[in-house]
């Protein structure tokens, strides 16, 4: 296996980590999992748990790459507990029409706010709130991030997304992250 794609280092890094991290798998080879056959998806799932059992990593949660989910009744035999569901998001408001920003105006303004399901799988789903970068809503952003930190007292789940290289394409995700975490 190549090293370099593995990145051994930023493992041991996050394991000595002073905050308690999970790493979670994404696949092996990031395929679409709606591509897939079963047989697949099988081998996909075993190559991924194998490496990371090779790194001394016991994975328990799940992203489908692309968040295109398929064949998340094999999860659980692979030892994976919580995967993460479809994104609630800016998009999926609007393409459901004015009425629901009306009836829900939190789910446009705010970060949706999510409550993860165990299906009858044995598996839990989580679904996304939003994904972090949302380039053509920017200006939303401090009044989302206003409305999710006030939220937080409540309870409830929002479950951001994000992926490490959103962060090199908008330097200000840094900014928002810092705040959300603060």
């Amino acid at each position: 296996l190549d090293p370099l794609y593995y990145a051994p280092d930023l493992l041991d890094s996050i394991r000595e980590a002073e905050v308690d991290h999970e790493i979670a798998g994404h696949s092996f080879s990031h395929p679409p999992f709606t591509d897939l056959s079963r047989e697949e998806a099988q081998t996909e799932l075993e190559a991924m748990t194998n490496t990371a059992r090779d790194h001394g990593i016991e994975l328990e949660s799940f992203v489908f790459p692309r968040n295109e989910i398929a064949h998340e009744h094999l999860l659980s035999d692979y030892g994976i507990k919580t995967y993460r569901g479809r994104t609630k998001g800016t998009q999926e408001t609007i393409r459901s029409g004015v009425r629901s920003i009306i009836s829900e105006p939190g789910s446009f303004f705010s970060f949706p706010h999510v409550t993860p399901q165990r299906t009858e799988m044995g598996v839990t789903c989580l679904p996304a709130s939003r994904l972090l970068r949302d380039e053509r809503w920017w200006f939303l952003q401090p009044l989302r991030l206003k409305r999710a930190i006030e939220s937080l007292d409540t309870g409830d789940w929002i479950h951001l997304t994000v992926h490490p290289f959103n962060f090199l394409q908008q330097p200000q995700l840094l900014d928002t992250l810092r705040t959300l975490l603060s």
